[in-house]
């Protein structure tokens, strides 16, 4: 007697319970490969993440040197994502990188066109205002100039394109490239984002302060 199977019946066996098979593996993937896979991301409270415009990054240690001084607090990545103002792109990157980034850094036109009509916008809720608390959190002296919206603070001074003395007292240049030939020169500002979470106390979703850690040792380098 033969009992092998033949194609016809190997066929109605996969069309009546092939399905099973597949769900058999799917099933797999979410129980076992799906939580470690989760386990291993990196959280948005784990990373301090910077958003810059500007013409390039100078040599500098920053990256290694606030991860390193971050860790015990459990940050474990810090990025520098860097985009010329002028990059035809510069829309899309920010929509990849800068709304995940704890610190983002703008040009003054730039500011100028999101801020326009900002209380019909809702646009000023995006952000961490500079308030009087935390900047004597995060800083030794406070003698930054700010981007203003209605007497609040939202953009702290970091690069004064037509005052020298200024820049040299805060030199992010050492950082940053704010300048580029046959490019009309424009100030820049650094702002908080608050929809990441490492604002507390200063933003009321917030979960850990390590952007507030962070913006201390930015602030403290460049002086």
């Amino acid at each position: 007697m033969n009992l092998a199977p033949n194609k016809k019946d190997i066929g109605d066996y996969f069309v009546t319970w092939g399905w099973l098979i597949i769900l058999f593996i799917g099933l797999s993937y979410v129980v076992w490969y799906w939580p470690i896979s989760a386990i291993d991301s990196i959280k948005d409270y784990e990373q301090i993440n910077f958003f810059f415009e500007s013409y390039g990054l100078n040599d500098n240690t920053l990256q290694s040197d606030l991860l390193a001084d971050l860790q015990e607090k459990g940050v474990v990545e810090v990025n520098l994502y860097d985009y010329a103002p002028t990059d035809v792109s510069l829309t899309s990157y920010y929509d990849e990188f800068g709304v995940a980034s704890d610190f983002i850094v703008l040009t003054e036109s730039g500011l100028d066109s999101m801020f326009n009509n900002a209380s019909s916008t809702g646009v000023t809720s995006k952000f961490v205002p500079f308030s009087i608390d935390l900047r004597t959190a995060t800083m030794p002296t406070d003698d930054y100039e700010y981007y203003k919206v209605g007497n609040i603070a939202y953009g702290l001074k970091i690069f004064d394109s037509s005052d020298s003395s200024y820049d040299e007292a805060h030199p992010f240049g050492r950082l940053l490239e704010f300048a580029s030939t046959g490019i009309v020169a424009d100030s820049y500002y650094l702002l908080l984002n608050s929809a990441t979470p490492n604002f507390k106390p200063f933003d009321a979703d917030s979960v850990t302060s390590n952007a507030v850690e962070a913006l201390r040792y930015f602030l403290a380098k460049y002086r």
